[in-house]
């Protein structure tokens, strides 16, 4: 499966989500008022693209793969296969390695790329989105995530291997200094997306 058939697959999931997106940050928006905070249309777009996101990631991560055929759909991979585990730290870069054909070699490096890639959002929006937010709790934050994802997979026929975790937490690092050095120049712009209390008399 190519990038652009991963990126249509996170669309086409995100998309039939979208309306429980919708109804979540409605509710939200009066769990909020009800604390005496208020939202603001950039927190809201933040939220809402970081959660569209999400979904198209659990989208390739944790739901079954899917095999259409003439007789039906069916679910790919079995649960709990040891032939799709592996827990030996840095085994692609092994297995990369080893591999004469370029073809296949260009997939392992996809693959690399894409574990680092895809969970720098996660590392990005914590920190834009939610005030108070320290280095430690990003990497917990990251660390939780993808061990759930990892277990998870073991149940419904895809790969679990360690080094997904390694390399998701490092992209969920480099997500959030990549937050931090854009929060230094641009601040007073990053401010606007966090929730703020609401004013004494003012009305919402």
């Amino acid at each position: 499966m190519g990038i652009g058939m991963y990126l249509t697959q996170m669309f086409f999931f995100a998309l039939i989500f979208s309306p429980v997106i919708v109804i979540w940050r409605l509710l939200a928006r009066k769990r909020l008022k009800k604390k005496s905070l208020k939202t603001n249309i950039f927190h809201e777009t933040g939220l809402i693209l970081f959660a569209a996101f999400s979904i198209g990631l659990a989208a390739l991560t944790v739901f079954p793969k899917l095999e259409f055929t003439e007789s039906g759909v069916n679910i790919m991979g079995n649960a709990l296969d040891p032939n799709r585990m592996n827990f030996i730290p840095f085994m692609l870069f092994k297995r990369m390695a080893m591999v004469k054909d370029d073809q296949q070699l260009q997939q392992m490096i996809v693959i690399f790329l894409g574990n680092i890639l895809m969970f720098m959002p996660i590392g990005f929006f914590s920190a834009l989105l939610w005030k108070k937010i320290k280095t430690l709790k990003i990497l917990l934050t990251g660390t939780l995530t993808t061990l759930f994802i990892e277990i998870v997979q073991m149940f419904v026929g895809r790969e679990t291997d360690i080094d997904d975790v390694i390399f998701n937490i490092l992209g969920v690092y480099l997500g959030y200094l990549i937050y931090l050095l854009l929060n230094k120049l641009f601040g007073s712009f990053f401010d606007k997306f966090k929730v703020t209390a609401v004013k004494t008399g003012e009305n919402d």
